[in-house]
């Protein structure tokens, strides 16, 4: 319970711990997008998500970004393939 309460009232979460390192890359699936066009549509003008036909584009460049920022541990593009 007192982790319950430490999450709720304190923040103590993992998931924001790791958010504030920028040691990771979020590509975004299909799977992201929710059901409904209307929501797809706000998220995207939100700048939440990119655009669907976007989606390869917006992922390869934040790999690449990765990549610059940790040359030493590369991830490679060719792991990365839409199916």
């Amino acid at each position: 319970m007192s982790v319950f309460w430490g999450v709720l009232c304190e923040r103590d979460s993992v998931s924001e711990t790791f958010g504030d390192s920028d040691d990771y890359v979020r590509i975004v699936l299909p799977s992201d997008y929710p059901e409904s066009r209307i929501v797809e549509r706000l998220y995207v003008a939100a700048g939440l998500l990119p655009k669907r036909e976007d989606m390869e584009t917006y992922n390869r460049q934040k790999i690449a970004a990765y990549n610059e920022r940790h040359p030493e541990h590369p991830i490679s593009l060719d792991l990365y393939v839409m199916q």
